[in-house]
């Protein structure tokens, strides 16, 4: 798989398509939660030569009458901390601003990074081509700071923590069901691709699919950062 590398231009793409300046696609602190995988170029079918009969050309499997059908779906989850630590509020601002230098957390106190993959292999059939085997897999890792308090922290300095803790955990968790909304989006485009004309349209149409919901996605997402400024707006400060 290749790593997808043009995140501001589909954000400037998205922004176009909308009517905004293209500067506001996306918040300018924080990266995008949401990286899309580029799919494999999925090889074509090889075709060897084929003696002609009179009978005509060989015969090709009939074409399933809804194209390639249930579209597989994985989706692997992973929550990592990384260690804040201070016993009074100034210190534990300057970690949190350290570990932001620091890219613990990608250029916020948290990150959820979503990676989708595209799998299927192109099939002729009659009257065309299909995706067979049609797959999509998304690994969704959420990236949270954990404060290790000292035992005698004080008691507000606790509750003020786990305030922003819970509201960081529940932005984050919007980050999550964009991810989702978005391999959902996909799985049901795959299964309606149909028969292709032919194998190269098929990868073609599979490209197109795959950029309309990246782009729909990311800026969607970026969208929603820049409306709660990062979450502060919903209470992700200290």
């Amino acid at each position: 798989m290749m790593r997808a590398g043009g995140m501001a231009l589909a954000a400037a793409l998205a922004a176009a398509l909308a009517g905004l300046p293209a500067g506001t696609a996306g918040a300018a602190d924080r990266p995008p939660s949401l990286v899309i995988t580029t799919p494999a170029r999925a090889p074509l079918p090889r075709t060897t030569p084929v003696r002609r009969e009179p009978a005509g050309p060989p015969a090709l499997p009939p074409a399933p009458p809804q194209g390639p059908g249930e579209v597989a779906l994985e989706i692997n989850e992973h929550v990592r901390h990384y260690p804040v630590r201070g016993s009074d509020l100034e210190s534990l601002r300057s970690a949190l601003v350290g570990a932001l230098a620091g890219g613990g957390a990608g250029g916020s106190h948290g990150r959820t990074h979503s990676d989708i993959a595209v799998s299927y292999t192109p099939h002729p059939v009659q009257g065309g081509c299909i995706a067979q085997a049609p797959g999509l897999a998304m690994t969704i890792t959420t990236t949270l700071p954990e404060w290790q308090a000292p035992g005698d922290a004080d008691a507000a300095l606790r509750a003020r923590w786990r305030a922003m803790a819970d509201a960081l955990q529940a932005h984050e968790a919007r980050h999550r069901e964009h991810a989702l909304d978005a391999v959902r989006d996909l799985q049901a485009a795959l299964a309606g691709l149909g028969v292709q004309p032919d194998c190269n349209a098929l990868r073609r149409a599979v490209d197109r699919e795959f950029m309309r919901v990246r782009v729909r996605a990311e800026f969607r997402d970026a969208r929603y950062d820049e409306r709660t400024r990062n979450g502060r707006d919903e209470g992700v400060a200290l």
